[in-house]
């Protein structure tokens, strides 16, 4: 509550609402990747990697109170998220189309989380 927040702060009911959007793009994209990926390993790799990143944020941000570490999470995760992307380049864009809400989204969450910890 007394974080300097930035000016494009959404209302608190918007982020239930995004994720519950989100995580449905991202399970649908993943459906299509998991039967196009010729290897899995490397699938499953980039999905462990992607949700130790997104479950690790809130404790980081929230109960550590460790919001340049939660910064490199986020971008972390971001960066994870484009590999995933490029990983899938055989598949049709509008299907990879998926995966975007959730980019932008953590696009979003940087901004906000680096306008708290350098403004």
């Amino acid at each position: 509550q007394d974080l300097n927040k930035a000016p494009w702060t959404p209302p608190g009911w918007v982020f239930g609402a995004a994720w519950t959007f989100l995580m449905l793009c991202y399970s649908v994209f993943l459906a299509f990747l998991f039967q196009n990926t010729e290897n899995r390993v490397k699938f499953w790799a980039n999905y462990t990697l992607q949700w130790i990143f997104n479950v690790a944020w809130n404790p980081l941000f929230f109960k550590l109170h460790l919001t340049q570490l939660a910064l490199g999470d986020l971008l972390l995760l971001l960066i994870v998220l484009l590999i995933t992307w490029r990983s899938a380049n055989s598949m049709a864009l509008w299907k990879k189309g998926f995966l975007l809400p959730y980019c932008l989204w953590v696009c979003v969450a940087i901004s906000l989380n680096f306008y708290i910890v350098f403004v």
